[in-house]
């Protein structure tokens, strides 16, 4: 099976005087069928040409996945009330994040070993080909979860809120957002930033 190849369509970017001449520009077109057609093709050759080795590419992911540790779980770090965590359970493609109180310091009643699991990424991800839960953090006080999630691949995030005494998600979920989420002081609103879908930069 031949390469395929991309044609040449010259572009011109002229900036600050400059020229700039473009051959795939045209790539850059997301809704152009030629542009899907031409991917295609290329995962087409790529799968006819790597298909010697996918016997020893499955033997290789299962000798060093058979290396790790399936269920294991991360080191505790104090935050507030709680100690926060994350674990990963065999057979699960994603991490569990949890807390438990601690005793006293004004944590809620009930055992100081209680877990809470405060988001299963596993359950973010279901009916998704693609996940990526990249900012979780809590309010102060501990009652809120905002986490950030991707589930296309191209670092669209999504912002979901999370009412962590009920469980509850609210309803509201902000679209075309970086990763990046702070909290106010008070624990009653936080910040983020937009970005441009077409762009991924954040404008404000």
């Amino acid at each position: 099976m031949p390469p395929p190849r991309a044609p040449q369509r010259p572009h011109r970017h002229e900036k600050h005087g400059d020229v700039r001449v473009d051959d795939y520009h045209w790539l850059r077109e997301r809704d152009n069928p030629e542009v899907k057609a031409y991917l295609e093709a290329e995962n087409a050759y790529l799968r006819e040409v790597a298909s010697a080795t996918a016997a020893f590419e499955e033997r290789l992911f299962d000798e060093i996945k058979g290396r790790i540790e399936q269920t294991d779980m991360s080191a505790p770090y104090r935050e507030g009330a709680y100690r926060y965590y994350r674990r990963y359970e065999e057979g699960r493609e994603y991490e569990i994040h949890c807390r438990r109180p601690l005793a006293g310091a004004g944590a809620p009643r009930g055992a100081a070993d209680d877990e809470q699991v405060i988001l299963d990424v596993n359950r973010v991800a279901a009916g998704h080909e693609f996940c990526q839960v990249a900012s979780r953090p809590v309010s102060p006080g501990g009652r809120l979860l905002a986490y950030a999630v991707d589930t296309v691949g191209r670092r669209q995030y999504a912002i979901r809120v999370r009412d962590l005494a009920t469980g509850e998600e609210r309803p509201d979920v902000i679209a075309d957002v970086t990763s990046n989420i702070a909290w106010a002081a008070d624990g009653e609103a936080f910040f983020y930033a937009r970005h441009d879908p077409t762009t991924l930069r954040p404008y404000r």
